[in-house]
């Protein structure tokens, strides 16, 4: 089952385990409308308390490191442990190389890449404490392609790949 995000908002996942199917993971990155972020992760946690999960909603800018700490902290206080952690963040700014201003280049890496660094990074010890963790990457089939339009989104999502592999 999955809830569409708004953007970026908040993204279900649900899996089938051999503990039965359930979510994995919820998560805010950037948001440009926050107000509409806060509501759908709202919506989404006590959907899923209501099918009795017990469901913590954080609500983040994977940008701002500080935020990510605060989270993992939150989630080890919580839970102890990460079992899957899924990054799924991703914004774009349709422009070529001659019109992408530096503004947009730096806020599209700092969420597309630099986040999911940070995410992996800071989320990495409450993987291990799992005993079988699992870190799932959401890059893009066009990190692997170029296109003239979507040159910001498809380097980024292609260094996710690059880092995904660095990591396995």
């Amino acid at each position: 089952r999955r809830v569409p995000p708004h953007h970026l908002a908040a993204c279900h996942r649900w899996v089938d385990t051999d503990r039965g199917r359930g979510p994995v993971f919820d998560r805010i990155g950037y948001e440009p409308g926050a107000s509409a972020a806060s509501e759908n992760l709202e919506r989404g946690n006590a959907e899923l308390r209501h099918a009795g999960f017990d469901s913590l909603a954080v609500q983040i800018d994977v940008r701002k490191t500080d935020q990510v700490d605060e989270m993992v902290h939150r989630v080890l206080h919580h839970y102890g442990r990460i079992d899957v952690l899924i990054n799924n963040a991703g914004i774009n700014v349709r422009s070529d190389l001659r019109h992408l201003s530096d503004e947009d280049w730096t806020r599209i890496r700092d969420v597309n890449l630099d986040g999911v660094l940070r995410m992996a990074r800071d989320g990495f010890e409450l993987l291990r404490k799992s005993k079988r963790g699992s870190l799932i990457n959401i890059a893009s089939i066009m990190g692997g392609r170029g296109m003239r339009q979507l040159v910001a989104y498809t380097t980024t999502k292609g260094a996710v790949v690059a880092l995904t592999k660095g990591l396995a």
